[in-house]
């Protein structure tokens, strides 16, 4: 599914700095094509050039949850490389994609060359972290309307483009993939949305989600 992401950075900071980084190398991969797997020790970091890639994570017993799909401005896999522990999660391509992929150990040098680059890896990490902690939060939440909510308004902030009175999402998610983002069933996602329309809040109109009150939205998305 084209324009299907929920992760990128609008300034690509970090991205803009590596490329023009000597230590840097541009690598591609196919649809289907593993970037990296859960369990194993590297010392790269990847900015997504283009294309988009899903990380998830696997149970022992076999169950995948859906962490995010990467779009174009994504730092991937930085938290592994720095702390030389093995990956917690993996990434494959779900299109073709074009990545840069960055050696932890060359990050001193290419930030003598490229001051830049340490504040907004920070930056980049700051928000990661706390997307994540709204994420665990929404995921203790017993209503998996709320969970649905706090997605989509997360969503709103990152590729909301206001439209007259309303915000149209700019990414395209099926309810199959809403449902493995937030640990539900893809029944469950179509009566949350069909009662999140009902109430007023949303308005789908094929792949395409507008959000007609915000206030709302953010309501289901902390109760």
């Amino acid at each position: 599914m084209k324009n299907a992401e929920t992760w990128r950075l609008l300034e690509d900071k970090v991205g803009k700095a590596l490329e023009k980084d000597p230590a840097a190398t541009r690598i591609r991969f196919r649809k289907g094509e593993q970037v990296y797997a859960q369990g194993e020790r590297s010392k790269y970091l990847y900015v997504v050039l283009s294309g988009r890639l899903r990380v998830s994570m696997a149970r022992t017993d076999g169950f995948e949850f859906l962490l995010e799909i990467m779009g174009p401005g994504a730092l991937m896999g930085e938290g592994p490389a720095l702390d030389g522990g093995p990956r917690f999660a993996s990434s494959v391509a779900t299109e073709d994609s074009e990545l840069l992929r960055f050696a932890v150990g060359d990050l001193p040098a290419a930030i003598e060359r490229n001051p830049e680059l340490a504040p907004a890896l920070l930056s980049v990490t700051a928000a990661k972290q706390r997307n994540l902690a709204n994420r665990l939060l929404a995921l203790t939440m017993a209503s998996p309307k709320s969970r649905i909510a706090e997605m989509l308004f997360r969503l709103s902030g990152s590729y909301g483009v206001q439209q007259g009175s309303h915000i149209v999402i700019e990414t395209r998610l099926s309810h199959e993939q809403i449902a493995a983002l937030v640990g539900v069933t893809r029944v469950t996602v179509t009566r949350a949305m069909q009662d999140l329309t009902a109430a007023g809040i949303l308005k789908v109109e094929g792949s395409s989600i507008q959000i007609l009150d915000t206030q709302k939205l953010h309501e289901f998305s902390i109760f």
